[in-house]
């Protein structure tokens, strides 16, 4: 797995340390740049199965609101907006 130094800075500005960063990359927490996810939100919400509305809002909510679903972060890295996606 290759992990990526963005990425464990990233986590760290989640309140991560460096090790307990690249734990939770090695696990398989994913970090999405705002742009791509907001813009390709369908068709990770299609790809993960997630079917049903109320759920599907839920995603929706999460980026109008900027305010993070369970298992889920929301931070600000050199001026740019990232979602992180928790495999606890």
């Amino acid at each position: 797995m290759n992990i990526k130094e963005k990425d464990i800075k990233i986590l760290m500005k989640d309140y991560c340390t460096e090790y307990e960063a690249i734990k939770h990359l090695k696990m398989g927490t994913t970090v999405f740049d705002s742009d791509d996810f907001e813009k390709n939100i369908e068709n990770y919400l299609n790809d993960w199965g997630i079917l049903e509305e109320e759920e599907r809002q839920c995603y929706y909510d999460m980026i109008k609101n900027k305010e993070p679903i369970m298992d889920w972060s929301i931070v600000e890295y050199e001026n740019e907006i990232y979602y992180i996606e928790y495999v606890l």
